[in-house]
């Protein structure tokens, strides 16, 4: 057993010298290979896994995956590739039955029939089970991507990274992220403002008529759709006869 101790607090950190470092060695060796070393450091540091995973930006299933090959191969884990996956020897008797609407699949196996539960509602379920057969080789790319809707190419990318990240390489995050980005505090305002205004002379306060507004005065370019999340989110749908009502008792009350 190995007397080496260490403290991480003793020692004295630069961002500005890791930062060229960190350039310099993702420039060499790339990004994944890169996270390997730090992801593997800290965990021989007593690093919680969860946490690493979180400031590497790390799915956890993948390094977990990683520290399991480490165990068992030492260093040849940074540059051993996984064995190809061997199609299993059903694999051209193997034909898949599945009715997305319905409440569950089959998949028909020579002379066994596995019966597989899906509700309907699990669209990412669904999508999981299908690329793991195709990643199996218990189904072709073309029956995949007509079980998807998908085009075989993209299929073979998204079993790829399927693969490679785990399940959560296959959420959609862009477009929560894209708007989120473009709708800041400013754009918000001005979308509340607008509307407000519209209403009050009476103009339209159509999300289409609004996002040509809200994109004049910020400078932006948040689509149709967009602008009708965030009026959803922020109540305005719901308000506008209210608020015109509002308007137009505060107008009389005032000339009488």
């Amino acid at each position: 057993m190995s007397n080496f101790q260490y403290d991480p607090s003793a020692i004295e950190y630069s961002a500005k010298v890791s930062n060229k470092r960190l350039k310099k060695a993702t420039a060499l060796i790339g990004d994944k290979m890169v996270k390997r070393i730090i992801g593997l450091a800290l965990f021989f540091l007593g690093a919680n896994r969860n946490k690493i995973c979180e400031i590497l930006n790390l799915p956890l299933g993948t390094f977990l995956t990683f520290l399991n090959r480490f165990d068992k191969c030492g260093t040849d884990a940074f540059s051993k590739k996984k064995p190809p996956v061997k199609a299993v020897q059903a694999a051209p008797q193997a034909e898949l039955l599945y009715e997305y609407n319905a409440t569950q699949s089959k998949l028909n196996l020579s002379d066994k029939i596995l019966l597989l539960p899906i509700s309907s509602n699990n669209s990412l379920q669904h999508k999981v089970l299908i690329l793991s057969f195709f990643n199996w080789g218990l189904i072709s790319s073309s029956e995949a991507a007509r079980q998807l809707d998908f085009s075989e190419r993209h299929i073979r990318e998204l079993a790829q990274n399927l693969e490679a990240n785990d399940v959560g390489s296959l959420i959609d995050k862009r477009q929560g992220q894209q708007q989120d980005y473009n709708f800041t505090t400013e754009v918000k305002a001005e979308l509340i403002q607008q509307f407000t205004f519209n209403v009050a002379t009476g103009k339209s306060s159509s999300s289409k008529h609004l996002c040509q507004q809200v994109n004049e005065v910020c400078n932006t370019q948040v689509s149709d759709r967009s602008v009708r999340l965030y009026m959803n989110k922020l109540g305005l749908s719901g308000i506008k006869n209210s608020l015109f009502e509002m308007l137009e008792d505060f107008k009389k009350n005032s000339r009488d």
